[in-house]
């Protein structure tokens, strides 16, 4: 009987371990992509009191509530958080899943040196690949240029995100609703096709999204150009 009295003490331990653990495995790392803040709520859900906004670019620890949430035609679920030593709740849409672009980028191709600190095209490309499973290819002809980075981890949110920050100075359309611009299909995937004419080139962006996977695609064609 003894015996069994001292194991018990033991067993109460790993459990209460191993249930800490699960709940930490359970946050990830995540950004804020809002350029004015993202509203932390008490609880999740939109109408619920406003605790407090968390600036942009910052890097919390959230855990998946299970809950759905949609604005702007994007659905994402409710995330559990704290900031400032206080505890609520953010709605997915507006948290990344990678380091957010400075006010200095542009484009995709200043956002990966960015992230990946590499100035060579080919450590960036190896950089991509091994951290953030990026594919990032350029190229072009007499008078096209441009290049297409293929996400496999990420969603096809977080890259309409992305290229918001990016290019929504170029393309004003991109901070219109999701659904608004983008061409959904019986299958599931989903395509926004963007075009800018500057003074003696046009510039295209493409964001498509199919199966588990998403691409991004610009093209700057001079004009006129022979074909």
């Amino acid at each position: 009987m003894k015996r069994w009295l001292a194991v018990i003490p033991v067993l109460c331990i790993m459990a209460s371990l191993s249930s800490r653990a699960h709940t930490q495995s359970a946050y990830r790392t995540m950004y804020v992509a809002e350029r004015s803040g993202l509203n932390m709520r008490e609880k999740p859900d939109a109408a619920s009191k406003r605790i407090l906004s968390v600036p942009y670019g910052t890097k919390i620890q959230a855990s998946d509530t299970g809950k759905p949430g949609e604005i702007e035609g994007l659905r994402d679920r409710w995330y559990k958080t704290t900031y400032n030593g206080k505890e609520g709740y953010l709605l997915g849409v507006y948290l990344a899943g990678m380091p957010l672009p400075r006010a200095s980028c542009g484009s995709f191709t200043g956002y990966f040196r960015q992230i990946t600190g590499a100035k060579d095209d080919g450590r960036m490309r190896e950089i991509l690949q091994k951290e953030f499973s990026i594919s990032y290819s350029e190229g072009g002809k007499t008078c096209a240029s441009g290049y297409t980075a293929s996400f496999e981890k990420q969603g096809l949110k977080d890259v309409f995100l992305l290229s918001r920050l990016l290019y929504e100075k170029e393309f004003p359309a991109l901070k219109q609703k999701f659904l608004s611009i983008a061409k959904k299909e019986k299958d599931g995937s989903a395509r926004i096709d963007l075009s800018r004419r500057g003074s003696r080139s046009v510039t295209e962006i493409s964001i498509v999204s199919q199966g588990d996977g998403v691409s991004f695609e610009e093209i700057t064609t001079d004009d006129p150009c022979e074909p």
